[in-house]
């Protein structure tokens, strides 16, 4: 059976492929630090659905206001620069950075700015990673994981043993695709395995002795865990759904993201021993 390590690595780079700007939203309020705040305000909640209102004039940035800062809940008196916020280096990131290495920075901060070029163009948010390029990203991850579970299961011993390991049903659900996509006439074990659904593939996985006991999880239940939360978000992006009903907190959005391509690595590992 030919390989799909290749084909893991494709996915992968599609992954990284998707950038900060993909999905951030830009910039329109803008005051310079003498405004009134009253007039911030102004500005925030009629210009800017985004939230954010720049303080900045023709020759530097002083720093933000946020919708949501306690600032506006006391009467609007004062001028911009005595109450914004600054902005960090830590709070910017390029908007050419891969939504690969964002995600692991929401864990530091809710919301970053976003540099194009030489100037603050745009903000991203933990809740932009609901967007579609956050999920294509995701589910580029999800394929080459599943890639590396059929390479490992055609390397392991015999396919048709792996095969044995599925509840008869979806054994002969996986023989009628494969009929219906290659021919009743040419239909093989290795064709087989790859007319099977991702939770066959898994099933064999954790169901043969000799591999489960190879994998990279301290129990079987971690690893059951783990495939659970991969088929729920495989099936919340398949259905154009929200994945902060399986991933709802930055700490768990990059947990599993870190884990997901760990196991990936580690199953293309064990190819090779």
């Amino acid at each position: 059976m030919p390989s799909t390590r290749l084909l893991s690595s494709h996915y992968e780079t599609v992954a990284r492929a998707f950038q900060v700007l993909d999905i951030a939203a830009p910039l329109r309020a803008f005051q310079p630090p003498d405004a009134q705040l009253g007039e911030v305000w102004e500005e925030l909640t009629a210009e800017d659905p985004v939230g954010f209102c720049l303080i900045r004039d023709s020759e530097r940035i002083y720093g933000f206001f946020a919708f949501d800062d306690d600032v506006f809940l006391a009467p609007l008196e004062g001028i911009a620069s005595d109450k914004l916020t600054q902005i960090t280096p830590d709070q910017i990131v390029s908007g050419s950075m891969s939504l690969l290495d964002l995600i692991s920075l929401f864990r530091r901060h809710y919301f970053f700015f976003v540099l194009t070029r030489n100037d603050l163009t745009h903000v991203v948010s933990f809740q932009d990673l609901d967007n579609l390029p956050v999920k294509l990203c995701l589910f580029s991850l999800l394929m080459a994981l599943e890639a590396e579970i059929v390479d490992l299961l055609a390397a392991s011993g015999s396919i048709e043993q792996h095969l044995s390991l599925l509840p008869e049903g979806r054994l002969n659900k996986a023989k009628q695709l494969c009929g219906d996509k290659y021919g009743a006439d040419r239909i093989t074990a290795d064709k087989i395995l790859l007319c099977t659904t991702f939770i066959d593939k898994k099933t064999m996985l954790l169901r043969s002795p000799a591999l489960s006991s190879r994998l990279p999880f301290q129990s079987k239940n971690a690893a059951e865990r783990f495939f659970k939360r991969t088929e729920s978000l495989r099936n919340q992006i398949a259905h154009s759904d929200s994945i902060f009903t399986v991933l709802n907190s930055p700490d768990e959005f990059d947990g599993f993201v870190s884990e997901l391509r760990q196991v990936s690595e580690a199953l293309s590992g064990l190819q090779d021993t």
